[in-house]
């Protein structure tokens, strides 16, 4: 299996939080909005990750950031909606497809931000959008 995390909101992050996270978690957070063709008209589109987000989908401590990402993830619903995902790509089924089409065939919840950041990381499903309100 291959963890991808990604995170989408309607208003763009300020760049010194990449680099914050970067140096100190060693958390890559990168605008890919760019790169997503066929996306949602006023969206930011964010891949979140090391070498691939498997990590941070992990019941261990030591490597899974919990607290950081929790963080994270409050401060992008603060700053405005939050679209959020994990892709299971470890076939590579995905590869080629418009990451907004990939989503748009996954199963989607509504959640509250509090239950959200309740079920975070492991009780999250992947291949299943997050629609945080």
């Amino acid at each position: 299996m291959c963890y991808f995390m990604y995170a989408a909101t309607d208003n763009e992050l300020n760049s010194d939080i990449f680099h914050e996270y970067n140096r100190k978690y060693n958390i890559y957070i990168e605008d890919i909005t760019a790169y997503v063709p066929e996306r949602m008209k006023d969206y930011v589109y964010y891949s979140i990750n090391r070498q691939c987000a498997c990590d941070f989908y992990s019941s261990d401590a030591r490597r899974n950031n919990e607290k950081e990402l929790l963080a994270l993830l409050t401060l992008i619903k603060q700053s405005g909606s939050l679209i959020f995902c994990i892709v299971d790509d470890g076939n590579n089924k995905y590869e080629g497809i418009s990451l907004q089409k990939v989503m748009e065939s996954f199963p989607d919840e509504e959640l509250t931000l509090d239950d959200f950041l309740n079920r975070y990381p492991i009780a999250l499903k992947p291949n299943h959008v997050y629609k945080v309100s």
